[in-house]
């Protein structure tokens, strides 16, 4: 390889599979040459069948990529093995190994359209994609070896055993093959591939364990999945306080929607939890008669397929992804929920295992069919009791840098002012009983979501315990209230020196709201001679924490601490506490 260090790699990209408007394996294949070109110049070799979406995509036929037509062979083949995998999504294994005989004349067709570039040093590296499969070998690695070119496999992912317990659902998927899978390894080409082979990339642990010893060296593991920040932007905002759980994948029996339904129907039938099902395929009238029989059908909505992008839409607004599939090579659905924020709830096995910690997700045994049912149910369960387990170490970690936490509802997706004094009660007790058994403690403050109040909230507080309150604006000054069950004390809460406010509503530039923090903090410095007041500064890490608004932040508080012994830097709950302490209240 002749590339200086400081130039750009010329990559040939080999993505049988590569289509930005699939899923699954061509997803993979397109987003991986895709993240190919933020470090290399990448040349994008693929299957026709792919072209319009590429097109569509905005790249330029024989600048970007190349299409190789090889539906002489592919076509009959293909549809051959349409008739033996005996049903649509079934008989993987066959197609896989039907892909074998298929593959090579692809990259037969490669060869002779870039055989002479590369042996001519035109590109610095040659990279295969897709197959993904690591039963299908690779003819042109040996010569790209011997034109001196650096030839990289991968990443490679399949072959995941067949959990013992679900050998009837094996059957049920035709996967006949399956149960000779592994004379792939004495196929011809195989030992060729790997040897040739400068790196080979791995996307699972079992993948990894399959390849020789003595190739071992070259393997780097890399998890084949990952998530497209384009589709997948967002913060998870669940909308209500219920538990809200999601499952995507298609109906299939291997990937458990059905353990799903029987985990949850308790649930679901109390009202404690509701389920989105977003994905279709040959489970599903058998699924939707499930959910009948066992009268949870209120709490289950089945959305069929949706595209890909639109998927964050649902998935965001659930709590967990809750995924029981057996056999998952990638997960790369696990990801994606991680990516919203959706804590995930998965078997632990093959790719989902591998990806979810004890830290960012639940992880129920890889069992019989009854033993994951009990898992789900029990951890679902748990969750809609306690839904603060979903963030186990956040109050830990809030205690522990010495923050006060108050109240603030169950959901920012609702407010107290349209509530009846029942309802509003209820969320009142329910949001307070979550946060003194997650801290050990009551809040002794409340901030209602959206500053929304009934008539009736001062009096709702004081009797659930609440020692003040932050949703009244009305004084730069704390204010006793008298309610009916004593006194509240009223914090001020900024509604100006607040970044939703003025970064969002009004359009404000990190400079401009940086400038409002100080010129608000000397004007009340300097009237603060004559009497005590209370700045607040409203913060939401999603907007300040942005580099380059973080930057203006920091100018700001720079110039408020500069000013320390003038001022007293502090927590609304010891202002409560020097208040009440005063004799003659408030000065």
């Amino acid at each position: 390889m002749t590339t200086h260090p400081l130039e750009r790699p010329r990559v040939l990209a080999i993505a049988e599979a590569a289509n930005p408007e699939w899923v699954s394996v061509p997803l993979v294949g397109w987003s991986m040459a895709q993240a190919l070109r933020e470090v290399a110049d990448v040349h994008l070799v693929t299957q026709i069948r792919n072209k319009d979406a590429i097109l569509r995509a905005g790249l330029i036929e024989g600048r970007d990529f190349t299409v190789i037509d090889s539906e002489a062979v592919a076509r009959p083949l293909w549809a051959v093995a349409e008739k033996l995998r005996m049903g649509e999504g079934k008989g993987w294994t066959t197609l896989q190994a039907i892909n074998a005989l298929i593959y090579p004349w692809f990259e037969h067709l490669v060869w002779k359209e870039f055989g002479p570039a590369i042996k001519a040093g035109k590109f610095d590296l040659v990279h295969r994609v897709t197959p993904l499969s690591p039963t299908i070998a690779s003819p042109i690695a040996g010569k790209v070896a011997k034109a001196g070119i650096p030839f990289v496999l991968g990443p490679l992912n399949g072959g995941v055993p067949w959990p013992r317990h679900f050998d009837a659902e094996r059957r049920e998927e035709k996967e006949w093959l399956s149960y000779l899978r592994s004379v792939y390894k004495h196929l011809p080409g195989r030992t060729s591939t790997l040897k040739h082979a400068s790196a080979i990339l791995v996307g699972s642990r079992h993948t990894q364990s399959e390849v020789p010893a003595a190739y071992q060296p070259k393997t780097v593991y890399i998890p084949e999945n990952g998530i497209d920040p384009a589709r997948f932007n967002k913060t998870a905002q669940p909308e209500s306080p219920v538990l809200k759980a999601c499952f995507v994948g298609r109906l299939v029996p291997y990937k458990g929607a059905d353990m799903l339904i029987s985990s949850a129907a308790g649930l679901l039938r109390a009202g404690r939890m509701t389920l989105d099902i977003i994905g279709d395929g040959p489970m599903l009238a058998q699924l939707v008669a499930q959910t009948k029989a066992l009268e949870c059908e209120t709490g289950v909505t089945f959305h069929k397929w949706i595209p890909h992008a639109e998927v964050q839409s649902i998935l965001g607004r659930s709590h967990v992804l809750s995924f029981p599939s057996i056999r998952e090579f990638g997960g790369g659905v696990v990801l994606e929920a991680m990516a919203l924020g959706v804590v995930p709830v998965i078997v632990d096995y093959a790719g989902p295992g591998e990806l979810v910690t004890a830290e960012t997700g639940f992880k129920i045994p890889c069992g019989s069919r009854g033993e994951i049912i009990a898992g789900f149910q029990e951890t679902l369960s748990r969750l809609a009791e306690r839904p603060e387990q979903l963030a186990p170490d956040l109050m830990a970690a809030f205690s522990a840098r010495g923050d006060e936490i108050v109240g603030h509802g169950r959901t920012n997706s609702e407010r107290q002012s349209v509530l009846s004094p029942e309802e509003e009660e209820t969320l009142i007790h329910e949001a307070t009983d979550v946060l003194t058994r997650a801290e050990g403690k009551a809040p002794k403050g409340w901030l209602s979501p959206w500053i929304a109040e009934s008539r009736v909230t001062p009096d709702l507080l004081r009797k659930a315990g609440y020692t003040y309150t932050l949703n009244w604006c009305m004084d730069d000054q704390p204010i006793w209230m008298r309610t009916e069950h004593g006194p509240l004390l009223s914090i001020p809460y900024p509604q100006e020196a607040n970044d939703i406010p003025s970064i969002v509503a009004r359009k404000d530039g990190a400079a401009t709201f940086a400038d409002m923090i100080i010129d608000n903090f000397d004007e009340m410095l300097e009237q603060s001679r004559a009497q005590p007041l209370v700045m607040g500064i409203a913060l939401h890490p999603y907007l300040v924490g942005q580099p380059y608004r973080l930057r203006h932040l920091r100018r700001a508080l720079t110039h408020i601490c500069q000013h320390r012994e003038e001022i007293w830097i502090t927590q609304a709950g010891s202002i409560h506490d020097a208040f009440a302490r005063m004799d003659d209240g408030p000065v």
